[in-house]
């Protein structure tokens, strides 16, 4: 009697779960199927003034670069992936500069403000300070 109440139990429990997977329209769903899509990149055009800052990550220390502009919007500016790289970001430290770029423009949740993410750079170059005041005015 205990076998027979021990496989009914068992049988119950084995069907349950057939249930239970294929509940979903009896289909898993892919790989990838169902996340969002990143934006699309946009090109973008900055100018402002390079600024070049340490930041310890454990215990590594990681050189972070920034464009402010004359608004003091802050950007951070991604390391050139090339080999060998575009460009030096070291040369543009504390001078006027115009990057074209592609990134994206968002709303942060927090603060409820648009935040600009530049993901790279096409070109980069030094502006005298008249053309800088002009660009963003």
């Amino acid at each position: 009697m205990k076998k027979i109440m021990l496989f009914a139990i068992v049988s119950l429990i084995g069907s349950g779960m057939i249930f239970v997977t294929l509940g979903g329209e009896g289909k898993a769903p892919k790989k990838g199927e169902g996340k969002a899509q990143p934006p699309a990149l946009e090109e973008i055009t900055l100018t402002g003034k390079v600024e070049k800052s340490e930041k310890k990550v454990g215990e590594k220390s990681v050189t972070l670069y920034t464009l402010t502009d004359a608004n003091g919007n802050v950007v951070n500016l991604p390391p050139s992936k090339d080999n060998p790289p575009k460009y030096n970001l070291d040369d543009f430290v504390g001078k006027n500069v115009k990057v074209v770029g592609q990134g994206i423009t968002h709303e942060n949740k927090k603060t409820n403000k648009k935040e600009l993410i530049l993901k790279t750079i096409t070109t980069i170059e030094e502006v005298k300070e008249e053309k800088a005041k002009e660009a963003n005015p």
